[in-house]
Protein backbone atom coordinates (compact mmCIF):
# COMPACT_ATOMS: atom_id res chain seq x y z
CA UNK A 1 0.00 0.00 0.00
CA UNK A 2 1.36 3.71 -0.90
CA UNK A 3 1.38 6.34 0.97
CA UNK A 4 -0.61 9.19 -0.71
CA UNK A 5 1.42 12.43 -1.75
CA UNK A 6 1.84 14.78 1.03
CA UNK A 7 0.08 17.59 -0.83
CA UNK A 8 -3.01 15.41 -1.04
CA UNK A 9 -3.33 14.93 2.50
CA UNK A 10 -3.33 18.40 2.92
CA UNK A 11 -5.57 19.20 0.59
CA UNK A 12 -8.05 15.95 2.44
CA UNK A 13 -7.95 17.97 5.43
CA UNK A 14 -8.19 21.66 4.70
CA UNK A 15 -11.59 19.91 2.98
CA UNK A 16 -12.60 18.51 6.24
CA UNK A 17 -11.39 21.87 8.28
CA UNK A 18 -13.86 23.93 5.63
CA UNK A 19 -16.81 21.44 5.78
CA UNK A 20 -16.28 21.95 9.97
CA UNK A 21 -16.37 25.67 9.56
CA UNK A 22 -19.21 26.20 7.25
CA UNK A 23 -21.23 23.24 8.86
CA UNK A 24 -20.18 25.61 12.21
CA UNK A 25 -21.43 28.87 10.75
CA UNK A 26 -24.48 27.26 9.60
CA UNK A 27 -25.34 26.30 13.02
CA UNK A 28 -24.67 29.65 14.37
CA UNK A 29 -26.03 31.67 12.34
CA UNK A 30 -29.65 29.55 12.61
CA UNK A 31 -29.29 30.08 16.13
CA UNK A 32 -28.83 34.01 15.75
CA UNK A 33 -31.54 34.48 12.90
CA UNK A 34 -34.49 32.57 14.99
CA UNK A 35 -36.82 34.52 15.15
CA UNK A 36 -37.45 35.56 19.14
CA UNK A 37 -40.74 34.81 21.14
CA UNK A 38 -43.04 37.90 20.67
CA UNK A 39 -43.96 39.46 23.52
CA UNK A 40 -47.51 39.54 24.77
CA UNK A 41 -49.89 41.45 27.42
CA UNK A 42 -52.56 39.51 28.88
CA UNK A 43 -56.19 40.14 27.66
CA UNK A 44 -58.93 42.22 29.44
CA UNK A 45 -60.75 39.55 31.14
CA UNK A 46 -57.36 38.23 32.59
CA UNK A 47 -55.87 41.20 34.33
CA UNK A 48 -56.90 41.61 38.01
CA UNK A 49 -55.76 45.00 38.45
CA UNK A 50 -53.52 47.72 36.56
CA UNK A 51 -51.82 50.50 38.69
CA UNK A 52 -50.03 53.44 37.30
CA UNK A 53 -47.80 55.99 37.83
CA UNK A 54 -46.64 59.62 36.75
CA UNK A 55 -43.37 61.07 36.69
CA UNK A 56 -42.22 64.54 37.48
CA UNK A 57 -40.17 65.36 33.97
CA UNK A 58 -42.65 68.78 33.72
CA UNK A 59 -42.74 69.84 37.46
CA UNK A 60 -40.98 73.07 36.33
CA UNK A 61 -44.01 74.19 34.32
CA UNK A 62 -46.16 73.08 37.47
CA UNK A 63 -47.07 70.13 36.13
CA UNK A 64 -46.81 67.31 39.12
CA UNK A 65 -45.93 63.74 39.18
CA UNK A 66 -49.15 61.53 39.93
CA UNK A 67 -48.20 59.08 42.82
CA UNK A 68 -49.18 55.48 42.63
CA UNK A 69 -53.08 54.76 41.26
CA UNK A 70 -55.73 52.09 40.78
CA UNK A 71 -56.68 52.47 37.39
CA UNK A 72 -60.05 51.22 37.56
CA UNK A 73 -61.55 47.99 35.71
CA UNK A 74 -63.57 49.87 32.87
CA UNK A 75 -60.55 51.57 32.19
CA UNK A 76 -58.38 48.48 31.46
CA UNK A 77 -59.36 48.29 27.42
CA UNK A 78 -57.92 52.18 27.16
CA UNK A 79 -55.12 51.42 28.42
CA UNK A 80 -54.51 48.01 26.76
CA UNK A 81 -54.96 49.71 23.68
CA UNK A 82 -52.61 52.15 23.62
CA UNK A 83 -50.11 49.35 24.08
CA UNK A 84 -51.13 46.37 21.90
CA UNK A 85 -50.36 45.04 19.70
CA UNK A 86 -47.04 44.59 20.99
CA UNK A 87 -44.04 44.51 19.44
CA UNK A 88 -40.57 43.90 19.99
CA UNK A 89 -38.57 47.22 18.37
CA UNK A 90 -35.26 48.20 19.92
CA UNK A 91 -35.46 51.98 19.84
CA UNK A 92 -32.59 53.99 21.65
CA UNK A 93 -31.96 53.28 24.89
CA UNK A 94 -30.99 57.59 25.10
CA UNK A 95 -34.91 57.15 24.86
CA UNK A 96 -35.15 55.81 28.63
CA UNK A 97 -33.77 58.74 30.23
CA UNK A 98 -36.83 60.90 29.03
CA UNK A 99 -39.15 58.08 31.30
CA UNK A 100 -42.81 59.57 31.62
CA UNK A 101 -44.54 56.74 33.45
CA UNK A 102 -45.18 52.93 34.25
CA UNK A 103 -48.01 50.88 34.13
CA UNK A 104 -48.37 47.84 36.68
CA UNK A 105 -50.26 44.98 35.19
CA UNK A 106 -51.26 42.14 37.83
CA UNK A 107 -53.51 39.37 36.34
CA UNK A 108 -55.61 37.24 38.06
CA UNK A 109 -53.27 34.16 37.76
CA UNK A 110 -50.43 36.37 40.09
CA UNK A 111 -48.39 37.67 37.39
CA UNK A 112 -47.07 40.97 37.21
CA UNK A 113 -46.25 42.86 34.25
CA UNK A 114 -44.06 46.02 34.71
CA UNK A 115 -44.38 48.74 31.77
CA UNK A 116 -42.40 51.70 31.41
CA UNK A 117 -43.23 54.16 28.44
CA UNK A 118 -41.05 56.84 27.83
CA UNK A 119 -40.81 60.12 25.13
CA UNK A 120 -40.17 58.80 21.64
CA UNK A 121 -41.63 62.35 19.45
CA UNK A 122 -43.88 61.60 16.79
CA UNK A 123 -43.93 57.60 16.73
CA UNK A 124 -45.89 54.53 17.62
CA UNK A 125 -45.64 54.62 21.57
CA UNK A 126 -42.30 53.00 23.07
CA UNK A 127 -42.09 51.46 25.95
CA UNK A 128 -40.45 48.20 27.81
CA UNK A 129 -42.14 44.98 29.24
CA UNK A 130 -40.35 44.02 31.59
CA UNK A 131 -36.87 45.52 30.26
CA UNK A 132 -37.76 44.53 26.73
CA UNK A 133 -37.97 47.22 24.93
CA UNK A 134 -40.89 47.16 22.53
CA UNK A 135 -43.54 49.48 20.34
CA UNK A 136 -47.06 49.81 19.67
CA UNK A 137 -47.50 47.71 16.37
CA UNK A 138 -49.92 47.90 14.00
CA UNK A 139 -50.94 51.04 11.81
CA UNK A 140 -49.23 54.73 12.52
CA UNK A 141 -51.58 57.67 10.84
CA UNK A 142 -51.91 60.55 10.34
CA UNK A 143 -54.57 62.37 13.46
CA UNK A 144 -55.49 65.59 10.74
CA UNK A 145 -54.76 66.66 7.98
CA UNK A 146 -54.62 70.20 6.63
CA UNK A 147 -54.42 70.92 2.85
CA UNK A 148 -51.36 68.62 1.95
CA UNK A 149 -49.93 68.17 5.40
CA UNK A 150 -50.50 65.16 7.45
CA UNK A 151 -49.87 65.18 11.40
CA UNK A 152 -48.70 62.56 13.45
CA UNK A 153 -49.24 62.17 16.92
CA UNK A 154 -46.55 61.96 19.27
CA UNK A 155 -48.80 58.90 21.03
CA UNK A 156 -46.13 58.91 24.64
CA UNK A 157 -47.42 62.45 25.08
CA UNK A 158 -51.34 60.64 24.27
CA UNK A 159 -50.69 57.90 26.58
CA UNK A 160 -49.37 59.87 29.42
CA UNK A 161 -52.49 62.55 28.58
CA UNK A 162 -54.94 59.33 29.17
CA UNK A 163 -53.44 58.00 32.34
CA UNK A 164 -53.39 61.86 33.72
CA UNK A 165 -57.21 62.00 32.83
CA UNK A 166 -57.73 59.00 34.44
CA UNK A 167 -56.75 59.88 37.45
CA UNK A 168 -58.41 63.20 37.16
CA UNK A 169 -61.63 61.71 36.45
CA UNK A 170 -61.37 58.78 39.19
CA UNK A 171 -59.12 59.95 41.96
CA UNK A 172 -59.59 63.62 41.98
CA UNK A 173 -63.50 63.16 40.69
CA UNK A 174 -63.16 65.88 37.58
CA UNK A 175 -65.10 65.74 35.15
CA UNK A 176 -63.84 66.86 31.53
CA UNK A 177 -63.99 65.92 28.22
CA UNK A 178 -60.34 65.35 28.06
CA UNK A 179 -60.12 61.45 28.40
CA UNK A 180 -62.22 61.01 25.73
CA UNK A 181 -60.46 63.74 23.08
CA UNK A 182 -57.21 61.79 23.53
CA UNK A 183 -58.70 58.25 23.33
CA UNK A 184 -60.33 59.56 20.11
CA UNK A 185 -56.76 60.92 18.87
CA UNK A 186 -55.13 57.61 19.68
CA UNK A 187 -57.77 55.59 17.70
CA UNK A 188 -56.82 58.17 14.75
CA UNK A 189 -52.81 57.38 15.41
CA UNK A 190 -53.55 53.87 15.48
CA UNK A 191 -56.11 54.14 11.83
CA UNK A 192 -59.56 53.42 13.71
CA UNK A 193 -60.59 56.31 12.68
CA UNK A 194 -59.95 58.97 10.01
CA UNK A 195 -57.94 61.90 10.61
CA UNK A 196 -59.44 65.20 11.23
CA UNK A 197 -59.64 67.53 8.71
CA UNK A 198 -58.81 71.39 9.00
Amino acid sequence: MTTPPRYFRIILLATFAGVVAISFCIWWLSRQMKPLPPVELPSENEIESITARINDLEESMGILPIPTFNIPPEHFEIVLSALTPTKRYEYPASWEKLTLGQVEITTKGGQTIKISFCEGGDNSLCFSVDGIRCVRGGQYKPVFVSGDDEHYSDESTLFYNILRSIYQKTVKGKESDNLQRWVETLRRSKGERPPERR
